[in-house]
């Protein structure tokens, strides 16, 4: 098994940002976007349900790259894993700015 993406580390002790707060910025981005918790403080959103099937049924691929993020949350903040082409950066960078709100 190959391992893809790009890990983006963010420290929020600071401030809990909540996993709504998350999901809120991410559907700005993709307004159909499809939810599945990991059951381990994490999260997959996907761009929409087609896309999840996508992923269910080939895990991995060119195709399926930017489709997805995955944010990881724990006690002293989260991280947010995108594509490989960082072409998710801008989710990520929205995501990111939730740390720094008042």
């Amino acid at each position: 098994m190959e391992i893809h993406g790009n890990d983006i580390i963010i420290d929020n002790w600071n401030r809990g940002i909540t996993v709504k707060e998350v999901i809120d910025v991410v559907r700005n981005f993709w307004k159909d976007l499809a939810i599945e918790d990991d059951g381990d403080n994490g999260y997959f959103i996907y761009e929409n349900w087609k896309a999840k099937e996508a992923w269910d049924k080939k895990g991995w691929s060119e195709i399926n790259d930017k489709t997805m993020v995955y944010v990881i949350f724990s006690e002293r903040g989260f991280t947010i894993v995108i594509d490989d082409n960082k072409e998710n950066m801008l989710i990520a960078e929205a995501i990111k700015s939730l740390v720094t709100l008042d």
